[in-house]
């Protein structure tokens, strides 16, 4: 009769692991604003200030990104 005990099973214990990712140190660096050179001061003008907007959106994306990643730390 004592074997008929070993035939229940105890249930499995469940832990779930949470595994917190962040982007790349790479990823958090700011764009660095490149020398401009152009042809015509029109055209300077223009690549100038595209280049300068798009690199601030760049950074302000880079920013948000290092934001993020600093809360996600402060759960742990």
């Amino acid at each position: 009769m004592l074997s008929a005990c070993s035939l229940i099973t105890p249930k499995p214990s469940i832990n779930p692991v949470i595994i917190r990712q962040v982007p790349p140190v790479e990823w958090l660096q700011p764009c660095p604003k490149p020398e401009l050179t152009g042809h015509t001061n029109q055209e300077l003008l223009t690549l100038t200030t595209t280049a300068l907007a798009v690199i601030d959106q760049c950074n302000a994306d880079k920013a948000a990104i290092k934001q993020w990643s600093e809360s996600e730390s402060s759960y742990e």
